[in-house]
């Protein structure tokens, strides 16, 4: 319950910037693998291989998505978005128009930069319900960290 005009006695206001920075990082296959297996994400049934293969197949994707633009910006943008509703709640923020579920998006609207052998694993992976289950390495190629912020007062308005 805010106060009411009569009884505030201090008013003022003051603007806070959140510095975050968002990374893309590369997905070394080997090394992929082995951090599922070392997450207990590791399925004894699949050998190294498929891990691996999975990986350069996320890689791939990887490579495909960043190499367009609009594409990583979009997604870059909405990360940072994301991120800083740790701060304040998301109506409060100003983002790209993307669909609600924008990541799916991208990496669908990605496909088309892909050969068809990987573009008809994702579609089917998408089809299935399992895109996410079927590009982890890809979704974690990307982080958003806070680093820093810095707060001003600013005058008040009449």
């Amino acid at each position: 319950m805010g106060a009411s005009e009569s009884s505030i006695l201090v008013r003022r206001r003051f603007r806070v910037v959140i510095d975050i920075e968002v990374t893309v990082s590369d997905i070394i296959p080997e090394t992929a693998a082995a951090r599922l297996r070392d997450q207990g994400d590791y399925d004894e049934a699949f050998d190294d291989s498929f891990y691996v293969e999975s990986a350069e197949r996320d890689r791939r994707l990887l490579i495909a998505f960043i190499a367009n633009q609009r594409r990583l910006t979009d997604q870059l943008i909405n990360m940072a978005a994301e991120h800083a509703t740790n701060f304040v709640g998301k109506d409060d923020l100003l983002k790209t128009e993307l669909p609600p579920d924008y990541e799916k998006y991208l990496i669908l609207e990605t496909l088309g930069d892909l050969g068809p052998e990987d573009a008809e694993y994702y579609g089917d992976a998408d089809i299935g319900g399992y895109l996410w289950e079927n590009s982890q390495n890809f979704e974690e190629a990307f982080e958003a960290v806070t680093v820093g912020a810095n707060i001003a007062e600013l005058p008040l308005e009449p």
